[in-house]
């Protein structure tokens, strides 16, 4: 892989929605290409927020009803 990963990319790689021969090149390019493993970092770190705040929210939803209860 001569270019950048691009970002559909790096979300499916991160999110492992790819076969496993696109996993072992985006791979081999991540450990080749510091600007590509530096977006897939924050990528990364995004995809982590965005799962806390939707575990903080299952969690938030389930105390309310059962308060209420």
């Amino acid at each position: 892989m001569d270019e950048h990963i691009d970002e559909e990319q790096l979300e499916s790689a991160l999110l492992r929605r790819c076969t496993p021969d696109q996993m072992t090149e985006i791979q081999a390019h991540l450990a080749e290409c510091a600007l590509c493993s530096q977006r897939a970092e924050k990528l990364r770190e995004y995809i982590d927020h965005l799962r806390a705040a939707i575990i903080a929210e299952e969690i938030d939803k389930g105390s309310t009803s059962n308060s209420s209860t």
